[in-house]
């Protein structure tokens, strides 16, 4: 148990080796499945990888022995497109947030140039476009972000927004509601 204490406390630590050496000593089979993923893992191994002494009355570790000290863990997640890429989507919340920053800076330049227009009415989007160097119709796409439901740009901003909502998907979608229930619709957060 200390050393199993010892390696959680400098697992971040280990080099791209020693993980393959660890991993390799109790993961015997990990399995892909549409819905969930299967890891078979190695009980005895684990127990030998952490420096516990073998059983003395046995000169070995028999593989006819093996299939007792196998468990399995299966975790529920999926394969996800979005995009041209796919994601694994951990379904029970486990999954660490992964903040999008193309999709926070987005909303950031939306939400400054929405702040310009509302100071200054009499700038037109032609004007801002040409300070941002970029055309007037990409500026349009921006401003329709900044009207996002309050709900979807904080799930943005902590990282936990459906794989589907990307930058490129917002930026594409030309008709994004206004209606807040509409836009959690489009993006599956109901």
């Amino acid at each position: 148990m200390d050393e199993a204490a010892r390696l959680a406390a400098c697992w971040h630590d280990l080099g791209a080796e020693d993980l393959r050496a660890l991993l390799l000593a109790f993961i015997t089979r990990v399995q892909v499945h549409s819905d969930r993923i299967g890891l078979t893992l190695d009980q005895m191994g684990l127990a030998l990888y952490l420096g516990a002494e073998p059983d003395k009355r046995q000169p070995a570790y028999p593989a006819s022995d093996r299939e007792q000290h196998l468990m399995i863990l299966t975790v529920h997640a999926r394969l996800k497109r979005t995009g041209i890429e796919m994601r694994m989507v951990v379904d029970d919340g486990s999954a660490p947030a992964t903040v999008d920053c193309t999709l926070v800076r987005l909303l950031v330049r939306a939400h400054a140039i929405r702040a310009r227009l509302l100071q200054d009415p009499s700038l037109t989007l032609r004007e801002i476009a040409a300070e941002e160097g970029v055309v007037s119709s990409y500026v349009s796409r921006l401003i329709r972000l900044s009207f996002l439901a309050p709900d979807i740009v904080t799930a943005i901003f902590n990282g936990r927004h459906p794989a589907q909502l990307t930058a490129n998907r917002l930026m594409e979608d030309t008709r994004l509601p206004l209606d807040w229930k509409a836009q959690r619709e489009l993006f599956c957060l109901l």
